[in-house]
């Protein structure tokens, strides 16, 4: 199992990304694949700094990788507040862009993307598990 802390700020994101390109690559891991880790990471770690602490400032949160031949579970966790983003309705595709509220999108393509997603709250962490076929 791979391991990682990152600063909880929107400047991590940059940094995250490029370690996913680096460490898919490494992996084998198709350009798809690895654009699809980065949007799932990218929409839980902007929830995570704009919503799971009054002040992000020295927080971190941290991400577990394991992989097997065929998938990709990925744990991001943080000591923020409790927030189980799969609870979170689905947004009305039926009507047009511009009818709807914005936001809601991202927490959908998260469900969309992966084969399962799980949340937990213990010891005062969020733990989300996200689970991704494993595209070469």
């Amino acid at each position: 199992m791979l391991s990682k802390s990152w600063p909880a700020d929107l400047s991590s994101l940059e940094r995250l990304q490029a370690f996913i390109e680096e460490w898919g690559s490494g992996e084998g891991l198709s350009s798809e694949t690895k654009n699809q880790l980065n949007l799932l990471l990218e929409e839980i770690v902007v929830n995570i700094v704009n919503y799971a602490y009054q002040d992000p400032s020295g927080q971190v949160f941290n991400i577990d990788i394991k992989t097997t031949p065929e998938e990709i579970q990925i744990c991001i966790s943080d000591s923020g507040l409790p927030f189980n983003p799969l609870e979170a309705e689905d947004p009305d595709l039926s009507s047009g862009v511009e009818d709807r509220p914005v936001g809601g999108l991202g927490i959908f393509f998260v469900k969309q993307f992966t084969t399962h997603a799980a949340y937990e709250r213990r010891d005062n962490k969020n733990y989300l598990t996200l689970t991704v076929a494993k595209g070469k």
